[in-house]
């Protein structure tokens, strides 16, 4: 058992370590390095990670609360089962990283973050805000974001299968060739919004507000769209065609 209270480790360099069910608790850790490190069931309460490397390290079962991790780079890392409240992750690169089952929540900020290739699935980010992330080819099912804010964000080639959206702020977001199957979108601002050859099956938008959308060459097979206001939307190449099968009441 390790035991770092109160301690100050700034400027360290810490390759290869392996620092199993740890409390560094307090610990100011600022410009570090941690390359190919293992901190498996390690408590890393209020502390402050600043400008610090992660590469390669494991974070299993980790607890992170309060921390602040700005301009971190954590490539190919793996925190599974992670519990991140109240963290700041702004101008993070998360690339290729493993978040399944992750609690995000007490209105987390992730701005400018770089979430490629991703698998956040299972993951609830309830009252984060996801401002200009870019979040290309990332795996989002069952995942809850209620009253997020992801406005001006990326999501190319993004699975949202089974997604909950309630209350979600999706102004200026790009949703190029996205799967959004049997989604939740009620009461959603999707304004200015680009859906390009997206698939929206069985989805469910109610109160939603799409003014100035395009939506080309998009599917939206069963989809109910209850109280949607649909203002100067495109929809090309034969939007009738496309909308087998919808229900479209008080539009």
């Amino acid at each position: 058992m390790v035991l770092c209270e109160d301690k100050t480790l700034d400027s360290c360099t810490l390759d290869s370590c392996t620092l199993d069910s740890c409390t560094l608790d307090s610990c100011t850790l600022d410009s570090c390095t941690l390359d190919s490190c293992t901190l498996d069931s390690c408590t890393l309460d209020s502390c402050t990670l600043d400008s610090c490397t992660l590469d390669s390290c494991t974070l299993d079962s980790c607890t992170l609360d309060s921390c602040t991790l700005d301009s971190c780079t954590l490539d190919s890392c793996t925190l599974d089962s992670c519990t991140l409240d109240s963290c700041t992750l702004d101008s993070c690169t998360l690339d290729s990283c493993t978040l399944d089952s992750c609690t995000l929540d007490n209105s987390c900020t992730l701005d400018s973050c770089t979430l490629d290739s991703c698998t956040l699935d299972s993951c609830t980010l309830d009252s984060c805000t996801l401002d200009s992330c870019t979040l290309d080819s990332c795996t989002l099912d069952s995942c809850t974001l209620d009253s997020c804010t992801l406005d001006s964000c990326t999501l190319d080639s993004c699975t949202l299968d089974s997604c909950t959206l309630d209350s979600c702020t999706l102004d200026s977001c790009t949703l190029d060739s996205c799967t959004l199957d049997s989604c939740t979108l009620d009461s959603c601002t999707l304004d200015s919004c680009t859906l390009d050859s997206c698939t929206l099956d069985s989805c469910t938008l109610d109160s939603c507000t799409l003014d100035s959308c395009t939506l080309d060459s998009c599917t939206l097979d069963s989809c109910t769209l209850d109280s949607c206001t649909l203002d100067s939307c495109t929809l090309d190449r034969g939007h009738i065609v496309f909308l087998f099968s919808c229900t479209i009441a008080n539009s």
